[in-house]
């Protein structure tokens, strides 16, 4: 990796290049998904010549993918190698149900190596003790922060979510000096020590807090609190995506995300058709995995908002810089990590008789993501069916939310109606 960072920004520009050529032939080669997708279109891997030629690529999406795994389960048609190459099977929440990401050894080695490096950036190395919350459950982020951590020497303590007065028990007598964790999870962790007599800022050893997987983390409102808990420690924020991985990090400088280049070709577009913005202007990131081999992504629309600077950074690292994460495009919303999407919820709701229209809103009255769904009915129902409800709910959405009953004809009838609606601030 360290070979990177001595690039020129022409050098990084070739060397993606050298890898899309590689990328596209290798997934119109392997995959019957993207042969059909390019002969579609007339393209051949042979006309991509320079980057700007990407931009003759369609666009790939989670409904694309699952479509494609619905056809041929459970990889779909987009897996380039055989079953038996595929050594870790993750699965997150999708559109029309669970979305399977297979991963072969090289895929989880090029994912520990850039995670490896934004840690790096962070200035984590093999003095620290890595604490990591994220989730180990289904989703990759876990094991591969924890992967990350060993390959820089930490010592590392896996403990994913939950029990928070154990966490803060260990937080304190490990001397742990890396906390990885979602923002909001860093208060409640903060909540759980004051209710047990510790206090963060004197009875830990954290200086730095490698945040992400929501919204939130970069403001500078929820930074100056945090700090206010926990001292002066250093605090990081990251952006990624299941099907993409790590899209960007912060380094020393506080300003934006650096895109990992080696790792991922990111493109803004316009938030319509995707079409290239100028640079400075806000679109929807694109991005594709350079160094994949077990599930090749092309030109995957991630509806989250941005915009690029390749101003050089005063840490020295020539990669361009996502400059924050501005909101998402579309009907959807990220709690807890999570991905929220209607088309679940309505499917469950569909099947309670005398449940009709809903809405969902997302919201963080107390540094923690709520999300409440506003179901229309004519009557109230009664505790039992509404213990059904939740369960079901909570099994499709992987998190737990709120349900409200509220009379038919309150909620909007257009087509533009939106069913999520997220409160938070822009972030």
């Amino acid at each position: 990796m360290d070979r990177f960072t001595r690039m020129t920004k022409d050098e990084i520009k070739d060397y993606q290049l050298k890898r899309m050529k590689w990328l596209i032939k290798y997934a119109y080669e392997n995959t019957s998904f993207y042969k059909k997708l390019y002969d579609a279109k007339g393209i051949k891997p042979d006309d991509i010549q320079k980057l700007e030629d990407i931009n003759k690529l369609p666009i790939t999406t989670k409904e694309s993918f699952a479509q494609s795994q619905s056809i041929s389960p459970p990889f779909g048609n987009h897996l380039a190698v055989p079953r038996e190459k595929i050594i870790r099977i993750n699965i997150s929440t999708g559109a029309k149900g669970p979305a399977i990401e297979p991963s072969t050894e090289n895929d989880v080695l090029m994912d520990t190596e850039a995670n490896a490096f934004a840690l790096k950036l962070a200035g984590v190395g093999p003095e620290d003790i890595f604490i990591i919350t994220s989730n180990y459950s289904y989703v990759p982020s876990g094991l591969l922060w924890q992967l990350a951590g060993e390959k820089l020497g930490c010592a590392t303590i896996p403990i994913g979510v939950g029990n928070r007065e154990r966490l803060v028990n260990t937080l304190s007598y490990t001397n742990a000096t890396v906390l990885n964790a979602f923002t909001t999870y860093c208060f409640q962790i903060a909540e759980t020590a004051y209710e047990n007599g510790v206090d963060p800022k004197k009875d830990f050893a954290l200086r730095t807090i490698f945040m992400g997987g929501e919204p939130g983390g970069g403001f500078p409102s929820v930074r100056k609190k945090l700090r206010d808990i926990y001292g002066e420690v250093e605090l990081f924020e990251r952006y990624g995506t299941a099907e993409l991985r790590l899209v960007g990090m912060e380094c020393s400088a506080h300003d934006g995300f650096h895109i990992p280049e080696p790792f991922n070709y990111v493109e803004v577009g316009d938030m319509e058709n995707c079409e290239p913005v100028s640079e400075g202007d806000k679109g929807v990131i694109i991005g594709s995995t350079l160094q994949k081999d077990g599930w090749p992504i092309i030109r995957f629309r991630t509806d989250d908002i941005s915009f690029v600077n390749s101003d050089s950074c005063s840490c020295g690292l020539g990669f361009r810089k996502l400059m924050g994460i501005l909101g998402k495009t579309g009907g959807i919303a990220r709690v807890k990590g999570i991905l929220v999407y209607p088309e679940p919820i309505a499917q469950v709701i569909s099947d309670f008789h005398g449940l009709k229209s809903f809405q969902a809103v997302v919201s963080r009255p107390k540094e923690t993501d709520e999300i409440i769904i506003r179901i229309e009915s004519e009557n109230e129902p009664d505790s039992t069916v509404k213990s059904k409800l939740l369960e079901r709910l909570r099994a499709v959405m992987a998190i737990n939310p709120e349900i409200e009953f509220i009379k038919p004809g309150i909620l909007p009838k257009d087509a533009k109606f939106k069913r999520i609606i997220d409160e938070r601030h822009a972030y």
